[in-house]
């Protein structure tokens, strides 16, 4: 089963575009392969962008699928960093004990905790000065903001999970 079989793409990406708009977050949906189901709707940040185009949005697939591992393993829901230090969630998606993908958001940064940009520099070929003035376009936001997004982004995913099949 994939998830748009659950609801069409359409309604993924209006489901992104919530979290986006709500919470500020970058925020996707994929599927059990770690492919994303939809195009951006949104940047967090003037950062990501850089970081998810070329060859270094390694940064982001690396942590991705990372994340993926963990939540199809422990079948709960994760906040934690990504490799560029942003704060990231993700909600596994499940239908009768089968993993389908995940959705989530990243993309702000947890106040008082803080971007590596010398390695974001190497890392995207810019020049550290470059990142420094990116850096300073990332929402601070509390660890309160990342669990109410989760719980939030949660709890519309169980009752896409529960509508299954009743229309």
């Amino acid at each position: 089963m994939e998830l748009t079989e659950l609801i069409p793409v359409e309604s993924w990406t209006q489901l992104a575009e919530e979290v986006h708009k709500k919470f500020g977050f970058n925020s996707c949906i994929y599927n059990k392969d770690n492919m994303i189901i939809h195009p951006p709707v949104g940047w967090a940040n003037a950062l990501c962008p850089l970081i998810k185009a070329g060859d270094s949005r390694v940064i982001c697939a690396a942590s991705q699928k990372s994340f993926a591992t963990r939540v199809s393993q422990s079948r709960d829901p994760l906040i934690d960093e990504c490799e560029a230090g942003f704060s990231k969630f993700l909600v596994p998606i499940f239908i009768n004990g089968d993993f389908l993908g995940s959705a989530g958001g990243c993309g702000c940064l947890i106040i008082g905790n803080r971007i590596d940009t010398f390695y974001l520099s190497k890392a995207l070929g810019k020049d550290e000065e470059t990142i420094r003035n990116l850096v300073n376009t990332i929402p601070e936001i509390d660890k309160a903001t990342v669990l109410e997004a989760l719980v939030y982004l949660q709890n519309r995913l169980e009752n896409i999970v529960k509508n299954f099949g009743k229309q």
